[in-house]
């Protein structure tokens, strides 16, 4: 029986991973590792680890007591905007520790897959980002890009030396109804979902014009394509941009959630909060971050299937559902 190991597998992502697992692939063994400080257990029933993913001891349990063949490694610690910039030593310490460690117990495993993150091309100035033009670009500047470009370049060294095939994934905004929503500093269409669908706010503060571009990607279909390709041949040392190429702007993206809000009987047909600026646009993003697909699609042939507009149908659904 072939066993794969999710990281992450509680987070905004990982249940979808793990969903789809079972699904196309009944006959494997699914491991999840929840993400728990103090402890070191493993609940059979479920299949769960509970543990920090820095502890030696933790992945010296799990390699010892499993034959892992796959790793998903999805973990990564969650913290608001302000977290990012006020924590910046603790992002780069969570993120590569619990990478390191997790690298240095499994090299009897056949297949790593890795996470990273769009951030890495925050200084490209490019009209459509693909994938190769990051080696040229300077380091990140933000402590989370530097720490998946830190974690991009140990995934493909420690390939390199054990022997294990890897894929690594640079997701562009995935819309997870787990995500949550209260608080300020989440993601920009988290923080947009609770002002207007939530909190109906009477004026809709923003930062810089409102025209900055973004992509979103619907979480099923993000998690989908991780697991279809996991053992593809031609998935195997490759860097993929994990993206749907409809360009939206934050203009827009508001528009877009008042429109749906009024179908789903979940807002006034009259509720259209004036947009205020706040400031301006600042930090290391571009105004326009959309993604180059054509790798996605040549190599693996695969496209997301969810439009923007029924990816914010599904997720206002889902998120007032849980």
């Amino acid at each position: 029986m072939t066993t794969v190991l999710v990281t992450g597998s509680e987070g905004n992502l990982g249940p979808y991973m793990v969903r789809r697992l079972h699904a196309s692939r009944p006959d494997w063994r699914v491991l999840r590792l929840k993400h728990k400080q103090g402890v070191c257990d493993f609940d059979a029933a479920s299949a769960c680890y509970a543990g920090d993913l820095r502890d030696p001891a933790l992945l010296h349990r799990i390699f010892s007591e499993q034959s892992v063949e796959h790793v998903i490694h999805a973990a990564s610690q969650s913290y608001t905007h302000a977290g990012y910039w006020a924590h910046p030593f603790q992002v780069i310490e969570n993120d590569t520790a619990s990478l390191l460690n997790l690298l240095r117990h499994c090299r009897s495993a056949r297949k790593l897959v890795y996470l990273s993150s769009a951030l890495l091309y925050e200084h490209s100035d490019a009209t459509k980002l693909e994938e190769d033009c990051v080696d040229p670009l300077p380091a990140p500047t933000s402590s989370f890009g530097a720490a998946k470009l830190f974690g991009e370049r140990a995934v493909q060294a420690f390939a390199h030396e054990n022997g294990v095939d890897f894929t690594i994934w640079r997701p562009f905004n995935i819309v997870s109804p787990l995500e949550p929503h209260q608080g300020d500093g989440r993601h920009v269409f988290v923080d947009f979902f609770r002002r207007l669908i939530v909190e109906r706010v009477e004026e809709f503060g923003i930062l810089g014009s409102g025209n900055q571009v973004r992509c979103f990607l619907w979480v099923e279909d993000a998690a989908n394509c991780i697991v279809d390709h996991l053992d593809a041949l031609a998935s195997n040392g490759q860097v993929f941009n994990l993206a749907r190429d409809e360009p939206l702007s934050l203009l827009q993206l508001k528009n877009l959630l008042l429109e749906l809000g009024r179908e789903l009987g979940l807002l006034p047909v009259d509720y259209d909060p004036p947009t205020v600026r706040k400031g301006d646009f600042t930090g290391v993003e571009s105004e326009a971050r959309i993604p180059s697909v054509a790798k996605l699609e040549t190599v693996l042939g695969w496209r997301s299937n969810t439009t923007v507009r029924e990816c914010f149908r599904q997720f206002i659904r889902e998120k007032l559902e849980t």
